[in-house]
């Protein structure tokens, strides 16, 4: 019996980490979003350099370029 609730008693704590990890990834994606989100629309408006939009964002300046590319594909 000690066994089996030591079992489960592992099994919980694998579980509340697994929770624990997916917030944290589901943060870390949900930033990106919003930094390439907010890029774009800095792209569209087209009064900032790419190199300020990359430093506002903080995404990487090769990122900016790809998604000023990608919207004048559109």
């Amino acid at each position: 019996m000690n066994l089996q609730l030591a079992y489960l008693d592992k099994l919980n704590e694998g579980k509340k980490l697994g929770e624990k990890i997916g917030k944290e990834i589901g943060k870390e994606i949900g930033k990106e979003i919003n930094q390439k989100e907010n890029a774009k629309r800095m792209i569209a408006a087209n009064k900032i350099s790419l190199e300020d939009i990359s430093f506002y964002t903080g995404l990487p300046l090769d990122e900016v370029k790809k998604l000023q590319y990608e919207l004048s594909d559109q």
